[in-house]
């Protein structure tokens, strides 16, 4: 049976599930700017829990297995960023005065 592609809403409520890091979620064409920013949220929101998790003692099944996971919420940060900055006017040009 045929695999299916991953539906943009699944993208955006599991993007862990569908990106390995979230540069490559922020390169998705197949998601719009509003769309990103909402899954990089969710992708924090679930990296703060599991490091709050983490640090009460409970980790998950697949929590801190490997390391690279430590870092996750600090790549999800910088990728919103990263989002935000590309994608805001620079007032420079709007302001510049005419020499």
């Amino acid at each position: 049976m045929p695999s299916t592609a991953p539906s943009k809403a699944d993208k955006i409520e599991h993007p862990q599930s569908h990106y390995a890091t979230p540069d490559e979620l922020i390169d998705d064409r197949a998601l719009s700017r509003d769309e990103k920013i909402k899954a990089l949220k969710i992708w924090e929101q679930d990296a703060r829990q599991m490091l709050t998790a983490s640090g009460e003692g409970m980790p998950g099944s697949e929590e801190g297995i490997d390391p690279d996971n430590h870092n996750m919420l600090g790549q999800v940060e910088r990728a919103r960023d990263k989002l935000q900055r590309s994608t805001k006017p620079t007032a420079s040009r709007r302001s510049a005065p005419a020499s």
